[in-house]
C-alpha cells in the first residue's frame, strides 16, 4: 500500500513533537532519512502521519504545523509566527506509522 501526501511527525519520549515532514511517498520517505542530526533520531519514539488528497494540501499542512508547534529540529518556518487555527487540522487524525497490517486496519476502520 502506498501512503501519498503524507505529513509525518516525530514524537519523544514525552510524546513531544520534535520534527515535522512531508512525503509523497511515506515509506520510501522514511526509509532513506538521514538529514536529520542524530539526537534527533536517538530522541525519536514514534512516527505519526496524516493523509491528504493532493500534494497542494500536504504543502499547505506542513507550512501551517511547522510554526505553529514549532518543532526542536526543523529549520524552515518555525521562525515565523501562526496565529491563526485551522481547526480541519488542528483535528486531523494522525495514525501511527507501522506494519503494512496496522496501516491497513486504522485506514479501514475510518473509511
Amino acid at each position: 500500500m502506498k501512503l501519498n501526501n503524507c505529513i509525518y511527525r516525530f514524537l519523544d519520549k514525552n510524546n513531544k513533537v520534535i520534527y515535522i515532514g512531508k512525503a509523497k511517498d511515506l515509506k520510501r520517505r522514511l526509509s532513506s532519512h538521514t538529514h536529520l542530526p542524530k539526537e534527533c533520531y536517538d530522541e525519536k519514539i514514534l512516527v505519526e502521519f496524516c493523509i491528504f488528497e493532493t500534494e497542494d494540501e500536504m504543502d499547505f499542512a506542513e507550512r501551517y504545523f511547522i510554526p505553529k508547534i514549532k518543532p526542536k529540529y526543523n529549520d524552515i518556518w518555525k521562525n515565523r509566527v501562526m496565529t491563526v487555527d485551522i481547526p480541519n487540522l488542528d483535528n486531523i487524525k494522525w495514525y501511527k506509522f507501522g506494519s503494512d497490517f496496522l496501516i491497513k486496519c486504522q485506514l479501514n476502520k475510518n473509511n
